[in-house]
Protein backbone atom coordinates (compact mmCIF):
# COMPACT_ATOMS: atom_id res chain seq x y z
CA UNK A 1 0.00 0.00 0.00
CA UNK A 2 0.75 3.48 -0.93
CA UNK A 3 -0.04 6.72 -0.27
CA UNK A 4 0.59 9.91 -2.06
CA UNK A 5 -1.43 13.73 -1.91
CA UNK A 6 -1.78 16.46 -3.70
CA UNK A 7 -4.12 19.91 -3.33
CA UNK A 8 -6.03 21.53 -5.49
CA UNK A 9 -9.21 23.46 -5.82
CA UNK A 10 -9.67 23.83 -1.65
CA UNK A 11 -9.40 20.26 -1.27
CA UNK A 12 -6.52 17.69 -0.35
CA UNK A 13 -6.58 14.85 -2.27
CA UNK A 14 -4.98 11.72 -1.32
CA UNK A 15 -4.49 8.67 -3.79
CA UNK A 16 -4.68 5.08 -2.46
CA UNK A 17 -2.24 2.69 -3.88
CA UNK A 18 -2.48 -1.23 -3.42
CA UNK A 19 -4.19 -3.60 -0.78
CA UNK A 20 -5.94 -2.44 2.68
CA UNK A 21 -6.16 -5.64 3.88
CA UNK A 22 -5.46 -6.88 7.28
CA UNK A 23 -1.45 -6.14 6.86
CA UNK A 24 -1.85 -2.82 6.16
CA UNK A 25 -5.01 -1.49 7.68
CA UNK A 26 -3.00 0.26 10.79
CA UNK A 27 -0.70 2.20 8.34
CA UNK A 28 -3.50 2.89 6.41
CA UNK A 29 -5.69 4.05 9.31
CA UNK A 30 -2.79 6.16 10.89
CA UNK A 31 -1.88 7.93 7.42
CA UNK A 32 -5.60 9.02 6.73
CA UNK A 33 -6.35 10.03 9.86
CA UNK A 34 -3.37 12.08 10.35
CA UNK A 35 -4.23 13.54 7.20
CA UNK A 36 -7.82 14.57 8.64
CA UNK A 37 -6.37 16.18 11.75
CA UNK A 38 -3.68 18.26 9.76
CA UNK A 39 -5.42 19.63 7.48
CA UNK A 40 -8.33 22.46 7.36
CA UNK A 41 -9.07 21.32 4.10
CA UNK A 42 -12.13 19.44 2.24
CA UNK A 43 -10.71 15.28 1.61
CA UNK A 44 -11.25 13.76 -1.73
CA UNK A 45 -9.92 9.92 -1.50
CA UNK A 46 -8.81 9.27 -5.21
CA UNK A 47 -9.38 4.93 -5.25
CA UNK A 48 -8.24 4.44 -8.83
CA UNK A 49 -5.10 2.39 -7.82
CA UNK A 50 -6.44 0.39 -4.68
CA UNK A 51 -7.28 -2.87 -5.74
CA UNK A 52 -8.34 -4.39 -2.47
CA UNK A 53 -10.06 -3.39 0.64
CA UNK A 54 -11.51 -5.24 4.10
CA UNK A 55 -14.03 -4.37 6.31
CA UNK A 56 -11.61 -3.08 8.87
CA UNK A 57 -10.29 -0.53 5.74
CA UNK A 58 -14.18 0.44 5.55
CA UNK A 59 -14.50 1.36 9.02
CA UNK A 60 -11.31 4.03 8.67
CA UNK A 61 -13.02 5.92 5.61
CA UNK A 62 -16.19 6.27 8.07
CA UNK A 63 -13.92 7.18 10.57
CA UNK A 64 -12.49 10.13 8.49
CA UNK A 65 -15.84 10.66 7.07
CA UNK A 66 -17.24 11.53 10.95
CA UNK A 67 -14.08 13.73 11.82
CA UNK A 68 -14.40 15.91 8.49
CA UNK A 69 -17.87 16.21 9.03
CA UNK A 70 -17.53 17.13 12.50
CA UNK A 71 -15.64 20.30 11.36
CA UNK A 72 -18.23 20.89 8.72
CA UNK A 73 -15.88 19.79 6.00
CA UNK A 74 -16.18 17.59 2.87
CA UNK A 75 -14.90 13.81 2.19
CA UNK A 76 -15.46 12.40 -1.19
CA UNK A 77 -13.85 9.37 -2.91
CA UNK A 78 -13.81 8.75 -6.76
CA UNK A 79 -12.33 6.57 -9.16
CA UNK A 80 -13.23 3.38 -7.57
CA UNK A 81 -11.99 0.33 -8.67
CA UNK A 82 -14.73 -2.39 -9.79
CA UNK A 83 -13.28 -4.88 -6.49
CA UNK A 84 -13.48 -1.77 -4.47
CA UNK A 85 -16.94 -0.87 -5.64
CA UNK A 86 -18.38 -4.69 -5.36
CA UNK A 87 -16.94 -4.28 -1.35
CA UNK A 88 -19.19 -0.71 -0.99
CA UNK A 89 -22.14 -1.86 -2.51
CA UNK A 90 -21.78 -4.87 -0.68
CA UNK A 91 -21.45 -3.62 2.86
CA UNK A 92 -23.84 -0.46 2.11
CA UNK A 93 -21.27 1.49 2.29
CA UNK A 94 -21.86 2.98 -1.07
CA UNK A 95 -24.75 4.89 0.12
CA UNK A 96 -22.81 6.70 3.12
CA UNK A 97 -20.40 8.10 0.83
CA UNK A 98 -20.61 10.80 -2.01
CA UNK A 99 -18.92 8.55 -4.67
CA UNK A 100 -18.06 10.39 -8.31
CA UNK A 101 -16.64 8.24 -11.38
CA UNK A 102 -13.47 11.24 -11.70
CA UNK A 103 -11.54 13.47 -10.14
CA UNK A 104 -12.80 16.09 -11.72
CA UNK A 105 -16.66 15.56 -11.08
CA UNK A 106 -15.55 15.77 -7.14
CA UNK A 107 -13.85 18.65 -7.62
CA UNK A 108 -16.88 20.20 -8.81
CA UNK A 109 -19.28 19.29 -5.97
Amino acid sequence: MNITESEKDGFLIIYVEGRVDATQVSEFERQILERTVNTDKNLIINCKDLKYINSMGLRVFLTAQKKIIGRKGKLYLCELTQPVIETFAISGFSSIFKIYETEEEALKD
